[in-house]
């Protein structure tokens, strides 16, 4: 399933279980075999503020915007530029074979990261 924004998954830092975390190169959807608890991170950064989703099974499981809503952290201007973002680091227990797909709306000159960890 396709959604719109969908993030195509282009780099790959590390894996060190290949035969748990499927994917392949400017697709939307990662793969994860095993069920589980799987720790998730991630961070996108642009000036403006983004909208993003993370999908398991084409089912939103987590919709983050700006932080600017009263949370703990507020965003400041800085000299630099935009040097903080929409950061997240959060525990989920997915189902085996989820299919995990990231949706991002916001500057096309934003860029971030995403982690997953088997637990």
């Amino acid at each position: 399933m396709h959604h719109a924004g969908q993030v195509p998954w282009e780099v790959q830092a590390i894996n060190t279980c290949p035969e748990n975390f499927l994917w392949e190169k400017n697709k939307g959807v990662l793969i994860l075999v095993a069920p589980g608890l799987y720790q998730l991170s991630m961070g996108f950064y642009s000036s403006k503020q983004p909208s993003v989703k993370i999908y398991v099974n084409g089912e939103v499981i987590i919709h983050l915007k700006d932080k600017l809503d009263g949370s703990r952290k507020q965003k400041t201007k800085h000299s630099a530029g935009n040097v903080t973002g929409l950061t997240l680091v959060e525990f989920v227990a997915l189902p085996a074979r989820a299919r995990v797909a990231i949706s991002y709306e916001g500057e096309t000159s934003g860029e971030g990261f995403f982690s997953l960890r088997k637990l």
